[in-house]
């Protein structure tokens, strides 16, 4: 059988947790400090956003959405007030808030879409070229040239045009 542990919210509890938001600090660093599970945080939000919650449960949820804005607020200006001496804490900030800078691929999906068609077409080839190069083995009689031979013909016969 589960052990059930009592609830532990409390208004005290709730101001810990919105001090440590507003501090920065990550929501796991704020329930490991007041000794309760993340998801034990998300259920008191989840439920503070209801309309049926009870008032100190409603205003908690207020308090930590107001914490987290303060929060991103005061490292937002932590990082621009350094990147005034260190280019790198401006490209910091930079790729994590313009698309334009993101550390993720820039190539358009295009581009993806033709690499993924070319990467399907290749293992289909070396797919081809081991089948042949089987059957070759097996009768023992066909050299190289004749694998290449067999190659190019199967691929002239299921040539695909690629878009």
């Amino acid at each position: 059988m589960a052990v059930r542990f009592p609830n532990k919210f409390s208004g005290a509890l709730a101001d810990k947790i919105c001090e440590g938001t507003k501090a920065g600090y990550t929501r796991k660093a704020v329930c490991d400090t007041v000794e309760i599970s993340v998801d034990t945080l998300r259920s008191w939000l989840r439920k503070g956003a209801e309309d049926s919650a009870p008032e100190l449960l409603k205003k908690f949820r207020r308090d930590f959405d107001k914490a987290e804005k303060e929060a991103t607020i005061y490292l937002m200006d932590t990082i621009k007030f350094h990147s005034k001496k260190d280019w790198k804490a401006a490209a910091w900030l930079l790729e994590r808030t313009r698309n334009g800078f993101k550390l993720r691929s820039r190539m358009s999906q295009e581009t993806q879409r033709r690499i993924d068609e070319l990467a399907v077409q290749k293992a289909e080839l070396e797919l081809e070229y081991i089948q042949a190069k089987t059957k070759a083995l097996k009768g023992g009689s066909i050299g190289p040239e004749q694998i290449l031979e067999l190659l190019n013909d199967s691929s002239k016969r299921e040539e695909k045009p690629v878009h």
